[in-house]
């Protein structure tokens, strides 16, 4: 939608399918959160932190990755799905140059879906109706 590019890898419940697609994008408004997976090493993110312009933290593990990328990262705790995509739709739509907003959240669904699938659905019906009300 105009010079922004949704991703939806909802799927990406570890860093390590994480870490895939921030190396696939620049310019990177990053949706990340949910049930944090104990056995994970979320040091990997600072390999690709000059491709994010800001993160959007959702769930249980805002407070994690809010500690993880003081000082070294822009991010907004918005808790909820719906609030991180609003803000990182606002914030891409500034951008002069081609936007990516990225759903890769490195943790697991359940503090607020029933699964990826489940959150990756939600993603996609989110957006449809944002795009509708900006549209018109």
């Amino acid at each position: 939608y105009k010079n922004i590019t949704f991703i939806n890898d909802s799927k990406a419940t570890n860093v390590t399918a994480t870490l895939k697609a921030l190396s696939a994008y620049k310019n990177i408004y990053w949706i990340v959160g949910g049930r944090l997976k104990q056995d994970d090493d979320y040091d990997g993110f600072t390999l690709y932190l000059s491709y994010i312009q800001k993160a959007y933290l959702i769930g249980e593990s805002s407070d994690f990755f809010a500690a993880l990328f003081s000082n070294k990262l822009p991010y907004k705790k918005t808790y909820l799905l719906e609030k991180a995509i609003s803000q990182a739709y606002n914030d891409a739509s500034q951008s002069s140059k081609p936007a990516t907003i990225l759903l890769s959240p490195a943790c697991a669904s359940w503090d607020q879906f029933k699964n990826f699938e489940e959150r990756g659905h939600f993603f996609r019906q989110f957006i449809h109706t944002l795009l509708k009300e900006n549209h018109t």
